[in-house]
């Protein structure tokens, strides 16, 4: 019999009770488990699978991409893993929604309601029907299409996971490293004894260093070893080197003008000024027109030291020049400030930090410490040199053994201590054999008289060191220059300034200090080492786009555990048919109703007529059937 009146719905729940039914009894609680065994392995496969994507995004959370079988990436592992979960929750899903729409069937309902969970258990698109057709009438069903149809987000939201930065890694197979020295005795020919004491020329390519330095003051670099170009040494080192200090001692010129007019009306501006260890910049006129005017400056080192820098020195020097400032009005255009600078080259020990970055070294000098005071030397003693000793070097041992001999215990935590060069003829030993080479710095008395000569001289003319000499300057043409090359570029056109000076020096000083380090005695080259960082892809894991696949696997569970206590407390003695067409196909329509309706060939027409038939599973001698 037919109806277009909707039945009368009723809310499923593990509560109901189907009429009675003479059919089969139900299954056992433990046959109805067993029969729903590959559903719930199913559930548990997903959740180790679940917990295998855990542990493999916790192994690589901020480390480097895995380098894995057949070149899979960590998306594609991600998204296989994924992908059979998705058919694991999609076989329970449609498993469980077959099996209720037999429940669903205790009741009379429209024939129509079989195609519509067919549908809900085959994909999103049925399952969103089902929620539209049928809605909440049954929560356990529409929890399922809520499975079928969320399961579609799990991939898509997991693959957003995985976030990818660059980022550097530690090469334990690799070391960089950086040349230091210790003990440097490098020189040229041995020149004879002098009042100055024992004279060497310095070696050719030491002296190249320095005047490149003088003229490119920022491109002296040190030869380094960083495989990847980004390196860090972990800890400070010292090596031998040499130190510059500039100090403007401007303050300390006394100045004596002439009240000389000339073509520019430069009363008062013809001054004198000197330095009290006698530097002097003297103004002149020229021999041909008062209108040019020169200003005479000796520049150079000599063997006077300054108190505020102090010794040893290889080069100590004095100096006063012009700085031309612009002025507005005429009739003078510029204007003449005298200059006063002191500065001295020393051999010293630097202490530097460092970090390599894109193949490129960067050191900072954190502290320096002077070398003791040139030795006295004889004929008898010219193996002999400039040494200190780095007490914080020692261990233990080392300490115990050397403290008689030089009082270590007196220094009062003086890091530094400079031992004497004794005259060969007492019995000393050079150098000394009893202190540890890395704990030992060590300038040799030849490479220090070199040094001195080169930088400094030893008086004028062929003797002169490389900034020795006089220089002129052209008031009328302001950048014209008379005099040695390196003067010239001393004055720098005009801009002679203590810091410009101290530029060079320190260029000097800096192209002295790495050649050293780069060219110490091979027997003892001890370069510092470091770590090597590889630039690398690492992984960073957004874990709370894992929350989605978390909630569906959830839901699943849920859904299975809803399914078990409908089929186990249910009273109708369906079995377990889940979404088999055996059922069907063994039962199917009782005579009666198939030969009410009338044949169609189209699945529309099918379709319009069962929406107007509500039908009950039932047992009938014949089995279950499908009642009018």
């Amino acid at each position: 019999m037919t109806t277009d009146k909707a039945p009368s719905s009723m809310v499923e729940g593990i509560t109901e009770t189907a009429p009675a039914i003479g059919g089969p009894r139900n299954s056992s609680r433990i046959g109805t488990l067993l029969s729903w065994s590959l559903e719930i392995v199913s559930c548990a496969f997903t959740c180790v699978l679940f917990a295998g994507i855990i542990v493999i995004l916790r192994a690589y959370d901020h480390r480097p991409l895995p380098q894995m079988p057949f070149k899979i990436s960590m998306n594609s592992l991600l998204s296989i893993l994924v992908t059979i979960q998705k058919a694991m929750i999609g076989f329970v899903a449609a498993q469980g929604i077959g099996q209720l729409k037999w429940q669903w069937f205790g009741m009379p309902r429209r024939l129509q309601d079989m195609s519509t969970f067919d549908g809900a258990s085959r994909g999103p698109t049925g399952a969103v029907y089902f929620l539209a057709r049928v809605g909440f009438r049954d929560i356990t069903t529409s929890l399922g299409c809520f499975v079928v149809i969320l399961v579609l987000l799990a991939d898509p939201f997991t693959q957003q996971t995985l976030q990818y930065y660059p980022c550097s890694i530690k090469a334990p197979e690799l070391s960089a490293t950086i040349p230091i020295a210790n003990n440097f005795t490098t020189s040229g020919q041995y020149m004879g004894l002098s009042n100055a004491g024992v004279e060497y020329t310095l070696d050719n390519n030491v002296q190249n260093a320095i005047i490149a330095g003088f003229y490119q003051p920022n491109g002296s670099q040190v030869t380094f070893n960083c495989p990847t170009g980004n390196c860090t040494i972990p800890n400070s080192y010292w090596s031998l080197g040499v130190c510059n200090t500039c100090k403007d001692v401007s303050d300390q010129l006394t100045k004596s003008c002439d009240n000389h007019d000339t073509y520019y009306d430069l009363a008062n501006k013809l001054c004198k000024s000197k330095l009290p260890s006698g530097h002097t910049l003297l103004p002149y006129p020229g021999a041909n027109s008062t209108r040019y005017t020169y200003w005479n400056s000796t520049i150079g080192y000599t063997t006077a030291t300054l108190p505020s820098v102090g010794t040893p020195y290889i080069g100590s020097m004095q100096v006063i020049g012009v700085h031309w400032s612009a002025k507005e009005k005429a009739p003078v255009y510029w204007e003449p400030n005298h200059v006063g600078i002191a500065c001295t080259l020393a051999p010293c020990i630097k202490q530097f930090e460092a970090t390599i970055t894109a193949g490129k070294l960067s050191e900072r000098v954190v502290e320096t410490h002077l070398l003791p005071e040139k030795p006295n030397f004889s004929a008898a003693s010219t193996e002999c040199g400039l040494l200190a000793l780095k007490v914080d070097c020692l261990n233990t041992e080392q300490y115990g053994k050397l403290e008689p001999k030089y009082s270590l215990d007196s220094q009062n935590g003086n890091n530094w201590i400079n031992i004497p060069c004794v005259n060969a003829t007492g019995g000393a030993i050079y150098p000394p054999t009893d202190i540890p080479p890395e704990c030992l710095f060590n300038v040799g008395l030849e490479t220090y008289s070199a040094l001195h000569k080169f930088i400094s001289g030893t008086g004028t003319g062929s003797s002169a060191g490389i900034l020795t000499g006089v220089l002129d300057s052209i008031f009328f043409s302001r950048k014209g220059v008379e005099g040695p090359p390196m003067l010239q570029t001393l004055y720098d056109d005009g801009n002679f300034t203590a810091q410009s000076v101290e530029a060079r020096l320190n260029g000097m000083a800096t192209a002295a200090t790495n050649y050293i380090r780069q060219h110490s005695a091979e027997e003892i080259k001890r370069p510092v080492t470091g770590d090597v960082y590889r630039s690398e892809t690492c992984v960073r894991v957004r874990w709370y786009w894992l929350a989605p696949l978390a909630a569906v696997i959830a839901l699943t569970i849920l859904f299975m555990q809803a399914i078990i206590i409908r089929v186990t407390f249910t009273k109708q003695g369906v079995g377990s048919w889940k979404s088999s067409v055996l059922p069907l196909l063994f039962g199917g329509l009782d005579e009666r109703t198939r030969d009410h309706l009338v044949a169609e060939t189209e699945i529309s027409g099918m379709a319009k007529r069962a929406r107007g038939v509500d039908v009950k599973l039932s047992w009938t001698d014949k089995g279950w059937r499908l009642l009018e």
